[in-house]
């Protein structure tokens, strides 16, 4: 008799989330290291864009409650909510990493 302790499904979402957690930590870690380097540098930079943010935070919110809807439409939806709080750690990540590159 074979017992699985976890799916494949399961299994995959925690590699994939293993190393989206190392870089994205890795890029944290950077981007704390530089702000902490150039904290008193004066500031000639681009002007910062919020709106952006709250485009990004309300996409989110509506994201949020689909990943939660979504659900009921069968137990196959219900890997979308580890799927979509793992891109949302990419694109953390790849703005850490954009900040630090440009």
């Amino acid at each position: 008799m074979s017992i699985e302790l976890v799916s494949i499904g399961t299994a995959i979402t925690i590699i994939v989330g293993a190393i989206i957690s190392y870089y994205y930590l890795y890029y944290m870690g950077a981007a704390l290291q530089k702000s902490v380097r150039t904290r008193n540098d004066k500031d000639d930079g681009p002007e910062d864009r919020y709106h952006y943010s709250l485009i990004g935070a309300v996409v989110s919110v509506i994201i949020s409650i689909v990943s939660i809807a979504i659900y009921g439409y069968g137990p196959a939806f219900l890997y979308w909510g580890p799927i979509v709080a793992l891109l949302a750690a990419v694109a953390v990540a790849y703005s850490l990493r954009e900040e630090l590159m440009g």
